[in-house]
Parts: C-alpha cells; sequence; structure tokens
C-alpha cells in the first residue's frame, strides 16, 4: 500500500493537476490545490519562454468531453506557438476551469490562493496546517521565516532553480514588471469573467 495510515506523506505534483481526481480517487487522499493569480502564471511563461502544443487534446475526446467542453473551440483553435501571451491565457484557462469542476464537486478537497499564503505566509501556513490537521511547530515557523522572509530576493536569475528562497509578497507581484499594460488587459478581458470566481477587481 502507497500509504500508510499511520504516517503522513506529501507528493508536489504541478504537472498532475488534470490527474487529480483520479489520484484522489485510487489512493484516497487528501487534496489541495494552490490557485495563482492568471497575469502571476502568463508572466512566469513569457519570462522562460514556455509555449504549447495543444494537439495533445485531440487525442483524448473522452477527457475532452468530461472536463473540458466550454473550451472546445478554443483547444481545437488554439494560439499560434510563438503567441505566449495567448498561449497562457489558454493555459490558464484549462487548468482553472478544471480546479473550478472539482471545487464543486468536492467539498473536502482544499483549494487556497497563492496569494493568501505568499501575502501572510505565517498566518497563512498555520491556517492551512489547521485545515489539514498538521501540528504547526516552532520548526515550520523557522522553515516558513527562512523562505519567506522579507530580505530574500524576489526574483532568482532564470536557470537558478536550487535557490527557493523568496521575498514571498514582493515575489507575488512580478507580473507587473514583466507584462506591458497591453498585455495585462489583454489578460484581463480574455480571463475575468471566470477569474473573478477567485480574484477581484482590486487583484489586478
Amino acid at each position: 500500500n502507497l500509504f500508510k495510515q499511520d504516517s503522513k506523506m506529501l507528493i508536489v505534483e504541478p504537472i498532475g493537476l488534470l490527474a487529480t481526481e483520479w489520484f484522489a480517487n485510487k489512493y484516497n487522499c487528501q487534496v489541495l490545490i494552490v490557485v495563482r493569480h492568471p497575469a502571476a502564471i502568463i508572466s512566469s511563461m513569457k519570462r522562460l519562454n514556455w509555449k504549447f502544443d495543444f494537439d495533445w487534446i485531440s487525442t483524448q475526446p473522452m477527457y475532452l468531453n468530461k472536463y473540458m467542453d466550454s473550451l472546445r473551440d478554443e483547444l481545437l483553435n488554439p494560439p499560434l506557438h510563438d503567441d505566449i501571451i495567448g498561449q497562457g491565457i489558454l493555459v490558464w484557462k484549462i487548468l482553472h476551469n478544471f480546479v473550478a469542476k472539482m471545487e464543486e464537486r468536492h467539498a473536502n478537497w482544499i483549494i487556497v490562493k497563492y496569494e493568501d499564503l505568499a501575502g501572510d505566509p505565517m498566518q497563512g501556513f498555520k491556517e492551512l496546517y489547521g485545515r489539514l490537521n498538521l501540528c504547526f511547530t516552532n520548526k515550520v515557523e523557522q522553515s516558513i521565516n527562512y523562505y519567506c522572509f522579507n530580505n530574500n530576493p524576489s526574483e532568482l536569475p532564470l536557470g537558478q532553480r536550487e535557490n527557493n528562497k523568496r521575498n514571498s509578497f514582493d515575489a507575488m507581484m512580478n507580473w507587473k514588471k514583466r507584462l506591458d499594460p497591453n498585455e495585462v488587459k489583454r489578460i484581463y478581458d480574455s480571463i475575468n469573467s471566470f477569474s473573478s470566481r477567485w480574484y477581484t477587481e482590486k487583484d489586478w
């Protein structure tokens, strides 16, 4: 048995988000999903020059019908490969359309906003630990201070992955420096009707 009842295992799998329901059913585990502001996600894609191939969706019609029917036209006619902002908009919609469905279907799943954790890490994680029935120890507090402290950089040089220390409050606002006003407006106009489920006008 992968999960023992007398121990807790944490599995972090951002790429596996769309398989979360299968994973939860298969292993009867507690699910925690972290939602993040669309402009923040897309600005990271722009910075890293990430591009996507959406052809995979045409090979999985059952998945498209079950989870992504509202995005069918966009998925079958995706943005051009060099249009990173357009691709990022569609990627955010794919992921968070799924999250919204899971939020409606699984009342016991925990879904939090990244900004609620990054804006006040100590309080945010203390509340999260309580919801997960975990002990919020002095060691946990020390780790949060170490990784999220104000003296940490808000951004690391490209390619530097081994250092996870950030000024969490400043880091969550990096998108405002990476995106120009026209890009922010495009993202807002394309996503706000849906992202308003989690983000209000003041978050933009």
